[in-house]
């Protein structure tokens, strides 16, 4: 079994169970005190910003669900996601 970690602060969260039967699905864990912490809201719209997981990779900043617009930790905008 692989090991699940915080989206924020990666580290291991224990107790957390895949969803073996569905390959395709990603949910993304956080500790509620990491998630309190780094809530956020976009500079542009003023919606809520997420930390971004993309595949494998793990980035530092912040993705606009509503605007599409990835930012980096002092909520510059970097690109925009189609």
């Amino acid at each position: 079994m692989s090991e699940i970690t915080c989206t924020y602060c990666h580290n291991v969260i224990e107790g957390v169970e895949l969803l073996e039967n569905s390959p395709d699905v990603v949910i993304l864990y956080a500790h509620t005190t990491c998630q309190a912490e780094h809530e956020k809201t976009c500079p542009t719209c003023s919606g809520p910003l997420k930390a971004p997981f993309f595949a494998v990779l793990r980035l530092e900043g912040y993705v606009c669900d509503r605007c599409h617009i990835y930012y980096n930790t002092d909520l510059q905008s970097i690109a925009f996601l189609p």
